[in-house]
């Protein structure tokens, strides 16, 4: 096989798993943002729209959910609406919440949207903020991983995030 043939089709493959990863760990960490705020007894704060992008992409395990609008849940992103949830969607920035006061939110579930944010320590600092309550605060982060092409070559992303769990952030400026 001709080795460039070789090399695409290598980082096709690579690609496609980071992809796969990504949509997975969505589910994953939507799941436990929401369970952990409705342990809390808190609404849960959606950041990033469900459908992302593209608001005709098909529903299934590419999409999180609305939340419950009627436990207070909320979804924010910076964009004028998100007809999938306009029963709860407010318009926002991440790297402001000042809204909402301390410990309002139950958890947060920030969905491939950190990256994009100019202030993303604002964010992260805001983030934590509003879902601070017994035992931490609780903040639920997928990005696109730091090994990726993707992570690299969108030219919306701001940062390079290689990790974003626990209280910790690490990225690195790109644009």
């Amino acid at each position: 096989m001709n080795p460039l043939i070789a090399l695409g089709l290598g980082v096709a493959a690579w690609e496609t798993a980071a992809w796969l990863q990504r949509m997975h760990r969505r589910k994953v960490f939507f799941e436990a943002a929401e369970r952990i705020a409705r342990q809390r007894g808190k609404p849960l704060l959606i950041v990033g729209k469900p459908m992302g992008w593209d608001k005709d992409k098909p529903s299934g395990f590419m999409r999180h959910g609305c939340g419950c609008p009627e436990k207070g849940d909320t979804v924010i992103d910076i964009v004028a609406s998100a007809p999938e949830c306009a029963a709860n969607f407010v318009q926002a920035d991440a790297s402001d919440l000042s809204r909402w006061p301390d410990g309002h939110f139950g958890s947060a579930f920030v969905s491939c949207t950190l990256e994009h944010i100019d202030d993303i320590a604002g964010a992260w600092r805001e983030l934590h903020r509003v879902t601070r309550g017994p035992g931490g605060s609780a903040v639920f982060v997928n990005y696109p991983q730091h090994m990726c092409l993707f992570a690299f070559t969108c030219g919306a992303h701001k940062w390079l995030i290689k990790e974003a769990a626990g209280g910790r952030l690490v990225a690195r400026r790109l644009r």
